[in-house]
């Protein structure tokens, strides 16, 4: 069995070895470090997709945040049956915005929260 390379964050952009599969992998496995380099390769993509539809920010990191979340737990499932990670984010995340932008509509005018 070899030795998995180690993910070092020295450089925000991440290096080129290590694929979305390859981080999901490893947060299935509770790399704490491999979410972060998730994270900090689709979070701004994902805001702006979010935003756009809630024009909200505090809203669109909320939903952005719950989108990562949900990768976490399901990591491992992802990681097994999903060829983009990159659109499996954006799917995610426009779902979610979608849902409270409807509920939003359901809500009285005076109420936002």
């Amino acid at each position: 069995m070899s030795a998995r390379p180690t993910l070092r964050l020295v450089n925000p952009r991440l290096r080129a070895e290590f694929t979305d599969r390859d981080l999901l992998e490893r947060i299935a496995a509770g790399d704490a470090t491999a979410l972060r380099a998730l994270r900090t390769r689709h979070e701004t993509a994902l805001y702006a997709l979010v935003f756009a539809i809630l024009n909200d920010v505090v809203d669109a990191e909320h939903v952005v945040s719950e989108t990562l979340l949900q990768v976490t737990r399901h990591a491992g499932e992802f990681a097994a049956r999903t060829e983009s990670v990159h659109a499996l984010l954006r799917t995610l995340a426009r779902s979610r915005a979608e849902v409270l932008r409807s509920a939003r509509g359901r809500r009285s005018p005076t109420s936002r929260h």
